[in-house]
């Protein structure tokens, strides 16, 4: 807020002297409405009373000087309303009579003008300069406004000299300029922001454009040559260490890849393993591998075919083992067990029916998927921080329990829910189809959590009808917010956020004025949850975020989104485009890598058994409820 003049020094500031011939007084006296302060007369009397205020009245060599001191915010128009609000407590017998108050209204009219010509230069350095916040322009205005009555508010009577009549009338004029002003800073700081929101959007757009201009660059610098072998499309980059990679292939050529004559490719059958799904099936991908141990050429001799079987089962037993222990599809796919329990007792190679071979390496690994806890044990350094217990049970509301812990209990289950989504769930963008909650059950139980949360939050303060207590909660969420921010959990993050940045909670006005010391976390969040640049401040975020941590999946879907709607499954010549699954791939172990390391975190059951049941309502039962918390206009 702009510091205003202080009032005159208590030492009265002489009266002028009388004008050297009479001056006639108005008849009827005059009146100074708000809406005639406009006229060109007022501004000439503005104009004349500003040199008679300097110079002294008409026809006499007195001056009058008014001095000003600095003083506190307000209380200008504090002084104002005193001077014009006539004391009810005065008797009959006090009162002043009619000269004696025409002379105190003129004195105290010069003494106005010096304060409304400052009030003037301070708006016009404020304009100038366009830092004013929305609460203080409104405060000058209303203020302004408030000034302008006091003037409107004088008796007539008072008015019987030309010379007040004349002070009023300027003085009104000035307060019309003021508010002229206000509303050219007003116009002023709306063209403003609508000038830095351009910058950023801008600014922007350069950065995006700097991005495509590098990988174009990239694109163009790089000598990639294209292989036709039978079957496979393969792509050798001359510029660097000339390996292949293959790019596309028909299903059987693709699989092949899988145990080649040379050296097995891990990453390549990691990827494979990830995304076949989207091309094959599982049970056809088991047939084909358990049938090349036998497919060689009768050309040769038969020591050479059985060391050439020998050699090929042992390759195949490789890929199956990673299969076996990196992946889950034989616990999940009866089918698919009942095909490896055959292959296994059709053969007499230890390394697959053995007691320590494949089979039951994989009937080890699935009873122990059954046992009464299948949960996986981890080992940490140091033990759990003490939980901070709730003082009172059942938990029921936010405000009973800390922020901290709550946040780490969120961490818990939020884990657990992230961390139970499987690789097929995200292929083929499964969770938007029909049959989603057949296909991606995990995925969509932590979708809906996000929906719970940001719902629960924007709940619980549309419900609170008393602000004191409003704010207090708002407090508490925004502190969730900061602990969420310290145990990266970045999912519960945004789904907080979206909560407090519902329609239903960014139109109580009254509540976030009360809570501007939040706004410092709330604007920080901001900036990390902010989509531009596709995430780009998330995304670092998450770069520099050393696990446990839970991701936020909505930017992984959107990016899985953008690869299966931008690359066709298929290329020229019917080959599987393993190009786009190699990307595809590349989203899947992201999303894999945060979900090894757990929080080292102690549950307590009571503030689980909230965080799982927490109450929601409609979009629209939250507005209507937002608006009896705080009507509009209130």
């Amino acid at each position: 807020m702009m510091m205003m003049p202080s009032p005159p020094p208590s030492t009265p500031a002489p009266s002028p002297s009388p004008p050297s011939s009479p001056v006639p007084s108005p008849s009827p006296p005059p009146t100074i409405p708000a809406s005639n302060s406009s006229s060109p007369s007022s501004s000439s009397s503005s104009s004349s009373s500003s040199s008679s205020s300097s110079s002294g009245s008409s026809g006499s060599g007195a001056s009058v000087t008014v001095t000003s001191q600095p003083t506190r915010k307000g209380s200008f128009f504090k002084f104002l309303s005193g001077q014009f609000q006539t004391s009810e407590h005065t008797s009959p017998s006090e009162k002043p009579s009619s000269s004696d108050t025409t002379a105190s209204t003129r004195d105290q009219l010069l003494k106005l003008r010096p304060y409304a010509t400052t009030l003037r230069e301070q708006l016009e350095n404020q304009r100038k300069k366009l830092n004013a916040t929305n609460p203080e322009r409104m405060r000058i205005i209303e203020q302004t406004a408030s000034l302008h009555g006091f003037i409107s508010t004088i008796p007539p009577e008072v008015l019987s000299g030309c010379d007040s009549a004349v002070e009023v009338a300027a003085l009104n004029a000035e307060i019309h300029n003021i508010l002229l002003f206000i509303q050219v800073l007003k116009a002023f700081q709306a063209v403003s922001d609508e000038v830095a929101a351009l910058k950023d959007l801008a600014r922007n757009l350069q950065q995006e454009r700097t991005n495509l201009n590098a990988r174009l660059t990239d694109a163009l610098s790089v000598t990639t040559d294209y292989v036709s072998e039978d079957g496979i499309l393969l792509s050798i980059d001359r510029k660097g260490s000339d390996k292949k990679e293959i790019r596309a292939g028909t299903v059987d050529k693709l699989i092949e890849r899988l145990y080649p004559k040379d050296q097995t490719d891990p990453d390549y059958v990691d990827m494979f393993l990830l995304t076949y799904r989207s091309f094959t099936t599982p049970v056809y991908v088991f047939k084909d591998l358990s049938s090349q141990e036998e497919s060689t050429s009768t050309a040769v001799a038969v020591q050479q075919l059985a060391l050439k079987k020998k050699k090929t089962r042992l390759r195949v037993c490789v890929t199956l083992r990673r299969w076996i222990d990196n992946f889950e599809d034989f616990e999940e796919d009866p089918e698919l067990m009942t095909l490896f329990k055959e292959f296994s007792s059709g053969t007499s190679d230890p390394t697959v029916s053995g007691p320590t071979g494949l089979y039951a390496r994989l009937e080890k690994k699935i009873s122990g998927s059954k046992g009464p806890d299948t949960k996986t044990e981890y080992t940490f350094s140091s033990p759990p921080p003490p939980p901070i217990l709730p003082t009172v049970t059942p938990v029921v509301t936010i405000d009973d329990v800390e922020p901290l812990e709550l946040a780490r209990q969120l961490c818990l289950y939020e884990f657990e829910l992230y961390q139970k989504i499987k690789p097929k769930e995200l292929l083929s963008l499964s969770w938007s189809k029909k049959d989603k909650e057949k296909t991606s059950p995990n995925l969509l139980t932590l979708i809906s959590r996000f929906n719970m949360i940001s719902t629960w939050v924007t709940l619980a303060l549309v419900s609170e009808t008393n602000i004191k207590k409003r704010v207090n909660l708002l407090r508490r969420f925004v502190k969730l917010l900061e602990e969420l921010l310290r145990l990266n959990n970045l999912n519960a993050i945004f789904s907080v956020y979206a909560g407090l940045n519902s329609a239903s909670v960014s139109r109580l006005k009254h509540t976030w004025a009360e809570a501007k010391d939040v706004q410092k976390v709330m604007e920080k969040v901001a900036a990390l949850t902010i989509p531009s640049c596709n995430f780009a401040a998330y995304r670092e975020a998450l770069k520099k975020s050393d696990p446990p941590c839970v991701p936020y999946v909505g930017v992984y879907l959107g990016d899985l989104t953008f690869i299966e709607e931008g690359n066709p499954d298929t290329v020229e010549g019917g080959f599987v485009n393993f190009a786009k699954f190699r990307m595809i791939a590349s989203v899947l172990r992201d999303i894999q890598q945060y979900q090894q390391k757990p929080y080292n975190l102690k549950l307590v059951d009571s503030i689980r058994a909230m965080i799982v049941s927490l109450p929601g309502a409609s979009e629209k039962e939250c507005f209507d409820l937002s608006l009896i918390a705080e009507p509009r206009g209130s």
